[in-house]
């Protein structure tokens, strides 16, 4: 196995399992740190290349960006807030779709801590 390549967890799986049509999902996390000398914490978690990023990506236009997808993500964890605060949606949706406003309230969330941790970083 490359050396790039980390296992957090393995655990034994039916016969019939095949990885490429029964895997429902697959996440994929990238970290950059844009400094000039490695983190000792995250020594045994990454892999370290220097690369004056200010040179490759304008940090303002990213900023900008996160900043839009921030302000995005707020409009949308209000709405479903609101939707999932409105007695009769509740009352009279199908438990479903109750459900599926419910996990989408979480996804936006969980986006939005990632957005507002990206724009905290780039503030160092």
């Amino acid at each position: 196995m490359p050396d790039d390549i980390r296992i957090q967890k393995s655990e034994q799986v039916a016969d019939d399992f095949h990885p490429r049509f029964c895997e429902t999902r697959k996440t994929y996390e990238y970290h950059i740190s844009n400094v000039p000398i490695q983190l000792p914490t995250r020594r045994l978690y990454s892999y370290f290349v220097y690369l004056p990023l200010d040179e490759l990506v304008d940090m303002e236009k990213e900023k900008e960006r996160l900043l839009k997808e921030q302000e995005r993500l707020k409009k949308e964890i209000a709405r479903a807030q609101g939707m999932l605060s409105n007695e009769k949606f509740v009352s009279k949706a199908p438990a479903s779709k109750v459900q599926e406003e419910k996990a989408k309230l979480q996804k936006y969330k969980d986006m939005m801590e990632k957005v507002t941790v990206q724009l905290e970083t780039m503030k160092k």
